[in-house]
């Protein structure tokens, strides 16, 4: 079953009037491909400003390059955005195998070792594919198994291995899971990864940690592809509708087998791979998500063949980074961000208990009875975007912060943002500079940094 979502080509750009500034305008889903460009010139100044506010060493030393750059692009923010996706801050790299350390409680050894492929250049980005593995499995062994999985792919991708405990899971206090970012920051500061293109590949325990990591991260990522796991939550028939919805501009590859009798593999968890994976198939054609199941027939081990034709098309996918309409149900604080909207302080109680058991009356309804629970147990946040307008609906969430590329509104025209119903901005919202070089720095994301920053107390009653 296939629900790829199809993305329409490369809407043109058209640059506004008397502003200087060339958007794009906000069609179903818009990616951070760049488009044609109208006549911008980045001066050889501007270029080596930006560079240089890429390669300062404190905040104090880049604060006092943002003048500057403002005047050598003479205030247009659509200058700055091409010379920030023509940044040249690395250098050249073939070597072997390097492993990735840095700071964390209980993080005594590396978090995870990555390659460049043999025609790696610092000139051109090269896609990311973040491969985590089993419980057994170190990151150099999967490192070394990454052939198995992505084939001829090795020749163009960057490849990261890293550990289950990192991605984090459903049912375990959220400890690690930040370190998913910092890792994929790590890396694309270490070398040119293009943040378009960033692939997350999980085996068994590793698969399990790759949906978790997809639900909860979905801004990070092209596609994700799941091998012989899924994902383990309460109520699942309840908890799946809700969670997979953060899915929905997120393509997923999941594949699963049962193995041969008498190999050792014919036990409980197989069945639920089984069980769990057809519904989570069921739901997403019922809801059209992006999700591809493959119950492969062969009785050889997935992790050991995994279906090459179906990995080789999720790879082409390119990351939506601004969707019209997103959904976001997250269960801990630092799971709140979800495309152009993150949530900037939780409200109330996190939902931390490891299990949970919910008893209903007779005579209600039992599956809308544990979905209102979940619901209730849930943090969220959502938000749509129809022209100058924005409708923003959050839960669990006292302050929300929107973040949009150029091209996404007309600065020229008001913007109505409203919040759980209530118009909290109603002028416009011009891109800013400044807004644009510090997002960039902060998730070292050059591609589509955000250009406009609204942040938002939520009112509660």
């Amino acid at each position: 079953m296939k629900c790829y979502v199809k993305r329409a080509a490369a809407a043109a750009l058209a640059v506004m009037v008397g502003l200087g500034v060339t958007s794009l305008a906000c069609g179903e889903e818009s990616t951070s491909t760049e488009a044609k460009q109208h006549d911008v010139v980045v001066s050889a100044e501007l270029q080596k400003l930006v560079n240089n506010y890429f390669k300062a060493k404190t905040d104090k030393d880049r604060q006092d390059l943002v003048d500057g750059i403002r005047q050598a692009a003479h205030h247009d923010p659509f200058v700055v955005a091409t010379a920030i996706k023509r940044v040249d801050v690395w250098s050249a790299t073939k070597e072997g195998p390097v492993k990735i350390f840095f700071p964390g409680p209980g993080r005594p050894k590396a978090t995870g070792i990555y390659e460049v492929p043999y025609n790696y250049t610092s000139d051109r980005a090269h896609p990311l594919v973040v491969l985590v593995g089993p419980q057994d499995f170190s990151p150099e062994v999967m490192l070394a198994r990454a052939h198995l999985y992505l084939g001829d792919h090795l020749n163009e991708c960057i490849v990261v291995a890293t550990t289950a405990d990192v991605a984090g899971l459903f049912y375990e206090i959220n400890r690690q899971a930040p370190q998913l970012r910092m890792l994929l920051k790590k890396v694309r500061e270490l070398v040119h990864v293009d943040t378009d293109r960033v692939f997350l590949l999980g085996i068994k325990e590793g698969a399990e940690a790759a949906w978790i990591a997809g639900m909860m991260n979905p801004d990070l990522f092209a596609g994700v592809i799941a091998i012989n796991g899924f994902p383990h939550m309460p109520y699942p028939e309840q908890s799946y509708p809700l969670l997979l919805e953060n899915l929905r501009h997120l393509p997923v590859l999941s594949a699963w087998n049962r193995p041969a009798p008498g190999t050792g593999g014919e036990n409980e968890y197989v069945d639920d791979l089984t069980i769990h994976n057809r519904l989570i198939a069921k739901i997403a054609k019922e809801n059209d998500l992006p999700i591809t199941s493959v119950e492969l027939k062969s009785t050889k081990p997935a992790g050991q063949f995994p279906p090459t034709d179906e990995i080789t098309e999720l790879l082409s996918h390119v990351r939506i980074t601004t969707p019209k309409s997103i959904e976001h149900w997250f269960r801990y604080p630092d799971q709140g961000t979800a495309k152009w909207l993150r949530q900037k302080r939780f409200e109330g109680r996190v939902w931390d208990a490891a299990t949970l058991s919910i008893a209903a009356k007779p005579d209600v309804d039992q599956a809308k009875f544990i979905t209102d629970v979940l619901k209730g147990k849930l943090a969220y946040i959502g938000g749509t975007i129809q022209g100058q307008e924005v409708a923003l609906t959050v839960r669990h969430t006292s302050n929300v912060e929107m973040m949009l590329p150029l091209g996404v509104l007309d600065p020229g025209e008001p913007v109505k943002v409203t919040c759980n119903g209530l118009t909290r901005h109603a002028n416009r919202l011009p891109p800013d500079i400044e807004v644009m070089l510090e997002d960039a720095y902060d998730r070292w994301e050059f591609q589509a940094p955000a250009a406009i920053r609204l942040s938002l107390a939520v009112h509660t009653n």
